[in-house]
């Protein structure tokens, strides 16, 4: 019982800090970076957004860490859009959307719910 409070504990940790880094890193990319990406698609900032987002989701777990990366790639793609009062489609015609939610949001999520779950089960054994 204690193993599983513990491992629940640390995996509620690592979901708060993967959305909360989430949260400010969109604020900030919002505010304060020029996304100009001359011929490429993928900039140094992204490279190092991507960077970011491995280390705040950081877990010994793999499926949790994978988990985390995934639900942070959402969270701060979609607090981006929030920050910038702005629909995904007015700044990227490349975004593909059904009713304004970009489309890769959903298997990223459900993916991530699986890698939790799964992750989870493993902790608990």
């Amino acid at each position: 019982m204690k193993k599983e409070r513990k491992s629940h504990t640390r995996f509620k940790e690592s979901i708060v800090r993967t959305v909360a880094i989430s949260v400010v890193c969109a604020v900030l990319e919002a505010h304060y970076v020029n996304l100009t990406y001359g011929d490429g698609i993928i900039s140094p900032y992204h490279v190092l957004v991507f960077l970011i987002g491995i280390i705040a989701g950081f877990d010994r777990n793999l499926k949790i860490w994978i988990g985390n990366l995934l639900t942070y790639s959402v969270i701060e793609d979609a607090f981006y859009w929030v920050a910038k009062s702005q629909l995904p489609i007015q700044w990227s015609p490349e975004y593909i959307v059904i009713d304004h939610i970009p489309l890769y949001y959903i298997p990223y999520s459900i993916v991530a719910i699986i890698l939790y779950l799964n992750g989870m089960k493993e902790e608990e054994n």
